[in-house]
């Protein structure tokens, strides 16, 4: 829902004005809810024999389906190059399910397992593709970055 929402609003929106899209997805946060598509019995012919597991790999799945989906429609509208993508997340993987080793411990706890979490910016012009940072970041630096920008 929120990839479709997005793409309609970068569908048709004036393109002379600049756009803020942010997308909080609730995948991959708990209740575990396999998405429509029977995804997880894909994850089950791979071995993964846990059903939380399965349903945890579906919905990841499904949230970068939905990220393709709106990177695919900023490509479509030829802002690709003007446009600053940000990815992280919010937290470490659940407990008994996903693995953040070598960090220790889990979601919810103040370990490196549990706050240590990616971050992706795609910055044309500003960002160095493939480059790697080892600066701390908190989410909350990111709201200066966006309102300088």
């Amino acid at each position: 829902m929120l990839a479709d929402e997005a793409v309609k609003l970068l569908k048709n929106r004036d393109k002379y004005r600049p756009v803020f899209v942010y997308m909080p997805f609730h995948a991959v946060h708990t209740p575990l809810r396999e998405p429509p598509a029977p995804k997880a019995r894909k994850y089950a012919a791979k071995g993964v024999t846990d059903q939380r597991r399965q349903i945890l790999a579906a919905m990841v799945e499904a949230m970068d389906e939905a990220v393709g989906t709106v990177l695919k429609q900023l490509e479509d509208s030829g802002v690709t190059d003007n446009t600053i993508v940000i990815f992280t997340s919010d937290n470490g993987g659940f407990y008994n399910a996903t693995s953040n080793a070598p960090l220790r411990a889990n979601k919810g706890a103040y370990y490196e397992g549990g706050i240590r979490v990616p971050l992706l910016i795609k910055w044309p012009g500003v960002a160095r593709a493939g480059a790697v940072s080892v600066e701390p970041v908190t989410s909350t630096d990111l709201y200066p970055t966006c309102l300088a920008a």
